[in-house]
């Protein structure tokens, strides 16, 4: 019986020396998560924790909570599908503008694969954008782990 792992890929090369089959990977970096598969599966494990290490920062980064993922992780994969603008709707976290930032970051060294790295792999969006919602969406302190906004944030968001 084939077992597979979850948990968007977190402990994928450790899952895949256990034995495990594969995992449900993260849909934002399925890509890159099969690169690690092939290069565990040919018995490369180095090679797959090493790949592995630059894309683990960023699965992290969007897999906080609920609330989190619906603010950055949908973001990150609308990103990779080539989908410019996404919607949120209230009430919700809204992205600050400190974790759009660290979110392109982390995409960024996440995406940037070395030769022989993950083939049909899109660049990370220069502009990570957020629209839609009701005013009350924007007020939200920043998720654990990363800078509150600032008042000149809070301002330039409520008009104030």
């Amino acid at each position: 019986m084939a077992v597979f792992g979850g948990r968007n890929g977190f402990e994928l090369p450790t899952a895949l020396a256990a034995g495990f089959a594969g995992s449900i990977p993260a849909p934002e970096f399925t890509a890159e998560l099969v690169a690690v598969h092939a290069a565990a599966t040919r018995g490369a494990l180095s090679e797959a924790r090493r790949l592995h290490q630059r894309i683990l920062p960023a699965i992290v980064f969007v897999n906080h909570a609920p609330a989190f993922q619906l603010a950055y992780r949908k973001r990150a994969l609308a990103g990779r599908m080539g989908i410019a603008h996404v919607h949120d709707r209230g009430p919700a976290l809204r992205p600050t503008a400190f974790g759009l930032a660290e979110l392109e970051v982390l995409l960024a060294v996440a995406l940037t694969s070395p030769a022989g790295g993950c083939r049909g792999a899109r660049p990370p969006p220069s502009r990570l954008r957020h629209g839609g919602g009701d005013r009350r969406d924007r007020r939200g302190a920043g998720p654990v782990g990363l800078a509150a906004r600032s008042a000149s944030d809070r301002a330039a968001e409520d008009g104030s």
